[in-house]
């Protein structure tokens, strides 16, 4: 019996999916979801149901799972309704990336370049002597969960495949109408292989991500990982930062505003090992009537995030290193290289001593440190920088490299591109009347096309690096602490000094192209600048031809 499901399913996720099922398998659980155990927001408008959960009923189902029986609350006789939470088990289950996108390409999963991520459910019972469980508590569940379940629309399969021997799960959602094709509720909802056994050792009830059976800071949840934002300047890395915080637990996360799980520091090229873990350093303390000088180690930043992710392996942590192409980053991290290394859970493969951290963290110099999941370590480069420290390739595969282009322009909620700013100069030297209206997101459109069109179509044939980013200059707003003129002056400031200044420098005479974004008689950076003070006409009739072309014209 067992086998002939087995075969059916292994059938079913191959053909919705592609999935080819790797595992030996020791129980089975189908079930079709009611409006009630899917998310309110999937519900239909007519369910009136508030429930949480999802709904494992009867007690002949109960074996799937190992549970936590709480004498005090499952006590029919004298249930005390606030030891129901006294205890919560959350196991594991792993999702599969090609069965999540076959059930919603816009799925929020995280996969990034695994095609497994592992989420945790929770389990407990409903209500004393209840023939019903509860799974997937959406207050009690990891956030991985709580996003697999909103895969799900009612008549919707959910398909549990518990791994042979050990308390970890696999779970797929299949559509109500593959279901029905292949005759999915005809499948008993518990189906187990008889005789097996499975050790419930709390210690390793997580796939055996505890290295250390003694070690009280291993690892229980996953997710973390390295990653590097690149791109042209002004691209709004800073911005894409926020959003992997927001999306990643800090919901309430706000730029400029500090965060204790936020450690950020900038890179330059003075930046050592010892100013992003810590070095030993002479303290002077008074003792009685004289002084002493010790000798200890003083932390930094990467030592610190990695304590304050150790002490909550249940809170996400951030180190955010801007910059990182301006310095040394084999020499920054040292040691620390080794740690980047991420298993699928997204803790450290490999630990390392390290007897400064180990013993600021654990008061143990033999201790092994690692990174554990919960800590994400985001690094920023632009690509136009000039002078800079080449990352070499070892160091680039420990990091996920995410190009952040220069054409990606972002807007308001109301449609409206952020950062916008409208200016205009005179558009003849001859007539002073006549003015011409640029405004900001038209005018980078149009010069990021113009760097990297071939000369022989009018262009500069450059490479994107030398494009310009959205906030490549932050414009001012007027406010009640800033006047219409003050954010006016400011923001034309910008433009005729930080703008032409890289336009002249490192995009034009680093073009071969006869072609030139200004006028064929400036001859100089002078010339250029005291034109654009005067708020006079310094673009090409070229690059004029791209400008009108973005606006439409």
């Amino acid at each position: 019996m067992f086998e002939d499901v087995m075969k059916n399913i292994r059938s079913i996720l191959h053909d919705t999916a592609g999935i080819m099922l790797e595992n030996d398998y020791d129980a089975i659980m189908v079930k079709e979801l009611s409006d009630s155990n899917i998310l309110k927001e999937n519900r239909p408008a007519e369910s009136s149901t508030n429930q949480t959960h999802i709904a494992i009923t009867g007690k002949v189902n109960f074996d799937f799972f190992p549970y936590v029986n709480i004498w005090h609350y499952n006590n029919s006789k004298n249930s005390e309704q606030e030891m129901k939470s006294f205890y919560i088990l959350q196991v594991p289950f792993i999702i599969n990336k090609q069965n999540a996108y076959y059930a919603d390409k816009q799925t929020k999963l995280l996969f990034l370049n695994n095609d497994q991520l592992i989420a945790k459910g929770s389990i407990k019972i409903s209500r004393p002597d209840s023939a019903q469980m509860e799974l997937g508590n959406t207050s009690q569940s990891d956030q991985n969960f709580r996003l697999f379940r909103k895969l799900f629309f009612e008549h919707d399969f959910l398909i549990m495949l518990k791994i042979a021997n050990k308390v970890e799960y696999e779970a797929f959602c299949i559509k109500s109408d593959d279901a029905q094709k292949y005759n999915l509720s005809s499948v008993t909802k518990f189906n187990p292989k008889r005789k097996q056994s499975t050790i419930v050792d709390i210690f390793t009830v997580n796939s055996e991500l505890l290295r250390d059976e003694n070690d009280k800071y291993s690892v229980y949840c996953e997710g973390g990982f390295n990653r590097i934002l690149y791109g042209p300047p002004g691209t709004g890395k800073s911005y894409k930062i926020k959003n992997i915080i927001n999306n990643h637990g800090i919901n309430n996360y706000i730029d400029g505003l500090d965060h204790p799980n936020v450690f950020r520091t900038t890179l330059h090229p003075e930046f050592s090992y010892s100013d992003f873990v810590g070095q030993i350093m002479p303290i002077v303390k008074k003792n009685g009537g004289k002084t002493d000088i010790i000798y200890d180690f003083k932390p930094k930043i990467f030592t610190e995030a990695l304590k304050f992710a150790l002490s909550d392996l249940n809170v996400p942590v951030f180190l955010i290193l801007e910059e990182m192409s301006r310095a040394n980053i084999a020499a920054v991290f040292g040691d620390i290289f080794q740690l980047l290394d991420r298993d699928v859970y997204g803790n450290s493969e490999y630990k390392i001593n390290n007897d400064l951290i180990a013993e600021y963290i654990f008061d143990d110099s033999n201790k092994k440190i690692f990174i554990p999941s919960n800590l994400y370590i985001i690094g920023t480069m632009n690509t136009s920088d000039q002078n800079v420290y080449v990352m070499d390739t070892a160091m680039k595969r420990r990091f996920e490299l995410e190009y952040i282009s220069a054409t990606d322009y972002i807007r308001e909620e109301s449609g409206e591109y952020k950062n916008n700013y409208i200016f205009s100069i005179q558009e003849n030297e001859e007539d002073i009347e006549s003015v011409i209206t640029f405004d900001w997101i038209t005018l980078i459109k149009s010069l990021n096309k113009f760097i990297v069109t071939k000369e022989e179509k009018g262009g500069l044939s450059l490479t994107e690096d030398k494009q310009i980013g959205q906030f490549f200059i932050k414009f001012k707003k007027a406010n009640e602490n800033i006047s219409i003129k003050e954010a006016e002056d400011y923001n034309f400031n910008q433009i005729k000094g930080k703008l032409i200044q890289y336009l002249w420098n490192d995009v034009q005479k680093h073009s071969y192209s006869p072609h030139s974004i200004f006028l064929e008689d400036i001859e100089s950076f002078g010339d250029l600048y005291n034109l654009i003070c005067d708020k006079k006409m310094i673009f090409s009739s070229n690059f004029m031809e791209f400008y009108n072309s973005s606006r439409g014209f």
